[in-house]
């Protein structure tokens, strides 16, 4: 009974270790560093905008005259608009300071800690290595970052997280977790298209459920599977309702634009919104196939440090997770044979590979913001590898249980030295 209490106990005092972790770094005096220019200036903006009304003020690039349509929009229109209308609740919830419209994103973050520490518990079936998981995320400098200013990419995780919590934690009860990752999954991609990368993830998961189960329940989870794709759909439409109903034609730099309708402010039919959907892949497509950003990448390894940037440099990739987990994750996919039945590896890969692509693609270090999560899971599941190292030979299986551990510590201890040599040498927080 003690023995029990006590447990209880000490698993209390960690979910609460990790919470203070998770919060502290990202909700600290938000206002501390300066405005992100251009994109935090922009989404901000934009919040304004979408939620008030209020007109930003830019207008488009002409060129020779014409309009340039590869060059970004003024308001924004070659990303979708959910996560800067939540940026708009945001400032409408909290006020219209700088802290107030980092709040809601930064609370996203907190959140998206607690997620990955259910995903992990039940990846692994443990409370600890979910405690692990989270607390490694929990630290990692690049998501403290992102999590403190006021941009797309931390919505987009924090619906791409929950809908793959739906996913793992509801289990058997499909006509639930089909359904709300879709929801999830579609409210990612309305955020930002680089969602579609987590949602292929899931829908390969998805996929394998279905062909795991027993034959009789495989039409009813197909339904539900399609039913979920249609409330994907359905909420990425639905986020567009401002842009079909808001009208500001009369506004003489975007108000309206003879042969291009669908960018400017007037109100918008459906034929305009297929219109604009298809700009913003060729706009995409040209985008991350010109003018990528090695350079920076080579300047200051796994960070965005651009000297004449105000907001650098705010995000800094932890780079012992970062390089840990892809030797992990190449030594799966190589080595292991076991993952046509390993769940916790199948999910973790599936989640971090789709992830990794982004920052091939365009060569933006803040994209990774997309695969720490699973980065996290991978350092956990060597961890607890590392820790369960043996050998047939006992004098030999000696040797390598403690060979096991010392780097089981010396792994974690990594990321976590790294971690807080970010946090003090590079001023993420303040």
């Amino acid at each position: 009974m003690a023995e029990g209490r006590r447990r209880i106990l000490l698993k209390t005092f960690l979910l609460a270790l990790l919470l203070a972790l998770a919060a502290a770094p990202r909700l600290y005096s938000l206002d501390s560093r300066p405005l992100f220019v251009p994109d935090e200036s922009m989404s901000i903006a934009l919040g304004r905008y979408y939620v008030f009304g209020k007109l930003t003020g830019y207008g488009f690039l002409y060129r020779n005259g014409t309009i340039d349509l590869y060059w970004p929009h003024p308001y924004n229109y070659e990303h979708p608009p959910l996560a800067k209308i939540l940026i708009g609740v945001s400032i409408f919830l909290f006020g219209d300071t700088l802290s107030g419209a980092r709040l809601l994103g930064a609370l996203m973050g907190v959140t998206a800690v607690v997620l990955l520490f259910f995903i992990a518990r039940r990846l692994f079936g443990c409370f600890y290595m979910g405690f692990l998981s989270a607390s490694l995320l929990a630290v990692e400098t690049l998501h403290i970052g992102m999590s403190r200013v006021a941009m797309l990419d931390i919505y987009m995780l924090f619906f791409e997280m929950t809908g793959f919590a739906g996913l793992l934690l509801f289990g058997d009860r499909f006509k639930v977790s089909y359904p709300l990752s879709g929801l999830m999954f579609g409210a990612a991609i309305a955020s930002k298209w680089l969602g579609i990368y987590g949602f292929l993830a899931a829908a390969a998961y998805i996929v394998y459920d279905i062909m795991h189960s027993k034959r009789r329940s495989r039409r009813s989870r197909i339904f539900f599977a399609v039913i979920g794709l249609f409330l994907a759909f359905l909420v990425y439409i639905g986020s567009y309702i401002p842009y079909m109903t808001m009208d500001h034609s009369s506004d003489p730099f975007v108000g309206k634009l003879a042969g291009y309708p669908y960018l400017d402010l007037s109100r918008h039919s459906f034929g305009d919104f297929l219109d604009l959907q298809l700009w913003m892949l060729r706009f995409m497509l040209y985008w991350h196939q010109t003018g990528s950003q090695y350079g920076y990448l080579f300047i200051s390894p796994l960070s965005y440090l651009i000297p004449d940037n105000t907001g650098a440099p705010v995000l800094w990739m932890n780079a012992a997770l970062f390089y840990s987990s892809l030797a992990i994750a190449v030594f799966l996919l190589i080595f292991n044979l076991r993952l046509r039945s390993n769940q916790r590896e199948v999910v973790t890969l599936a989640w971090y590979v789709p992830a990794m692509l982004p920052l091939i693609q365009k060569g933006f270090v803040w994209y990774l913001i997309f695969a720490v999560p699973s980065m996290c899971l991978l350092a956990a599941m060597a961890f607890q590898s590392l820790l369960n190292v043996g050998s047939s030979n006992e004098l030999r299986a000696t040797v390598w249980k403690r060979a096991g551990k010392i780097l089981a510590v010396l792994l974690v201890t990594s990321v976590v030295t790294v971690s807080i040599y970010n946090l003090l040498g590079y001023a993420i927080i303040k």
